[in-house]
């Protein structure tokens, strides 16, 4: 998945400090978030017929 790859690409490679840990949380909430709508909206579509 590109978006995961980016996230990742983006997480710091030094010790983590709390900015660091807060911001390791709100990016894997993110990514959690992105994959519900992604089923939601695959849902939708095999329901509509769209594949």
């Amino acid at each position: 998945m590109g978006l995961r790859a980016s996230a990742r690409g983006r997480v710091p490679g030094h010790p983590a400090t709390r900015a660091h840990i807060d911001q390791l949380g709100s990016v894997s909430q993110k990514a959690l978030y992105d994959t519900a709508v992604e089923a939601v909206i695959s849902a939708i579509e095999r329901a509509a017929g769209g594949g």
